[in-house]
């Protein structure tokens, strides 16, 4: 007889908490951008972000999410 499969809740929270943080990091290109042509909403958006630019200047990740942040400038500043 085969033993049932363990059920681990904390596996999926653990996944669904990474998946969350991805999303939140990779949102952060188009809202701050956003922000940046339309100055009405900059200040919350960069309250909202704020952590994200925390990891730009504290981390080695700082040159991606620059240039994340740029890609999607670019996008927002087309003509």
């Amino acid at each position: 007889m085969q033993n049932p499969p363990e059920h681990r809740p904390w596996k999926n929270l653990l996944a669904v908490a990474g998946l969350l943080t991805t999303l939140y990091i990779l949102a952060a290109g188009p809202a701050l951008a956003f922000a940046d042509t339309h100055p009405r909403y900059a200040s919350p958006v960069y309250r909202f972000y704020s952590p994200v630019a925390w990891l730009q200047y504290k981390t080695p990740l700082g040159g991606p999410i620059e240039a994340y942040v740029r890609f999607w400038l670019h996008i927002f500043r087309k003509p």
